[in-house]
């Protein structure tokens, strides 16, 4: 959750200790957070029975921690001997929470550390989503085997991350910290979401589901099952940006396919299985929400014999729909392909009987003069 307000005090002198009390319970993991203090002091924890969790240590970002017993505990900040003057001293105890989710905060000061903790009783696929478009703002997540990732809000998910990139990953069970902080001077608030995907709600394929990217720099995660060897027409429109991506990840976490959600995009044949599509929101994107109607279709090719010099009259009835056509050339020689009144975002793809393919779009308007004559 957010990160609670910093405890205050001083230790007047600075080599005096104070003293603090709080209720543990058994099995329960913390951090402690060092939000403000500086060298030669010093914390220790002690149990109900009077037993060191840590420490003495130098007052920094510490732990985890994780408590045996259940009761009161002692929290002791002790200044250095030799330390006469008055110390400021500001820490926070942060106990981890049970999940992922959405996490607000403020980076008050300059230098501030603000964590947030979280235990994953077992592996998951997490995707971190940035929700506040600040390049100043940095977010690392550390897990059980150390530093998981690092990165600026800015060049978190989305379009930042392009093609390539699956932004999920996955995360063994264990204790997690993730750490915000902000670079130069400046403050300010954030908002920044870590997401299991295993909770994904399922998108029925060849159904319109609409949906709204609230903020509009959002992601949003569906389930999508298909069998074995479909292809999958995936889009998202209605979207006032040209930014907003759509990328698909198998069960394992890895990229399948990328696009930009204005273009909309077809899956090479899938292996089966629950795949995962998430429809990204554009950091920068100034609007406060963008309503979308996403959808999948299995893709369906539909074939049937064609003869040259006669018109075909056909519909497109699903998105991602292919007509296939077979003829047969008895001589090497020279067709046209004529859309009537078809425009640019239709195409066609020649195949032939060696296997190899061309493919070719159609030009606006019926002037034979713009299309393509093409050997065969």
């Amino acid at each position: 959750g957010p990160a609670a307000p910093p405890v205050t005090t001083t230790l007047s002198p600075g080599s005096a200790t104070a003293l603090f009390s709080f209720t543990g319970a058994a099995k329960q993991i913390l951090y402690f957070n060092n939000a403000g203090a500086g060298s030669y002091t010093f914390v220790r924890i002690v149990d109900p029975s009077g037993n060191v969790v840590t420490g003495p240590n130098g007052l920094d970002n510490l732990g985890p921690f994780t408590l045996t017993q259940t009761g009161t505990y002692l929290l002791l900040i002790e200044g250095y001997k030799e330390d006469l003057n008055p110390k400021p001293v500001s820490f926070r105890l942060v106990d981890a929470t049970a999940s992922t989710g959405t996490v607000k905060g403020s980076i008050a000061a300059p230098g501030q550390q603000d964590i947030h903790s979280f235990m994953l009783a077992q592996g998951a696929i997490l995707y971190p989503d940035a929700l506040t478009a600040d390049g100043n703002l940095t977010w690392s997540l550390y897990g059980p085997a150390g530093l998981v990732d690092s990165r600026a809000f800015t060049s978190t998910d989305g379009d930042q991350r392009r093609t390539t990139d699956a932004v999920g990953f996955y995360a063994p069970p264990g204790a997690y910290r993730l750490v915000v902080t902000r670079n130069g001077v400046g403050t300010g608030a954030y908002q920044f979401r870590l997401t299991d995907l295993a909770t994904a709600p399922a998108l029925a394929l060849g159904t319109d589901t609409p949906t709204v990217l609230a903020p509009s720099d959002e992601t949003l995660a569906y389930a999508v099952t298909a069998a074995a060897g479909t292809r999958l027409h995936i889009s998202a429109t209605g979207g006032t940006t040209d930014y907003i991506n759509l990328r698909l990840l198998d069960s394992a976490g890895r990229l399948v396919v990328w696009a930009r959600a204005q273009n909309g995009m077809d899956t090479p044949k899938l292996a089966g299985g629950t795949y995962t599509l998430l429809a990204e929101g554009y950091i920068s994107d100034g609007a406060a929400a963008e309503s979308l109607v996403v959808r999948a279709d299995v893709i369906t090719t539909p074939t049937q014999p064609l003869m040259l010099g006669t018109q075909v009259d056909s519909t497109i009835a699903t998105p991602g729909q292919r007509q296939m056509y077979s003829f047969d050339i008895g001589q090497p020689t020279r067709i046209l392909v004529d859309p009537l009144g078809l425009d640019a975002r239709f195409d066609f793809t020649l195949t032939y009987p060696d296997g190899t393919t061309a493919t070719h779009a159609f030009n606006y308007g019926n002037d034979f003069s713009q299309q393509e004559l093409i050997q065969v």
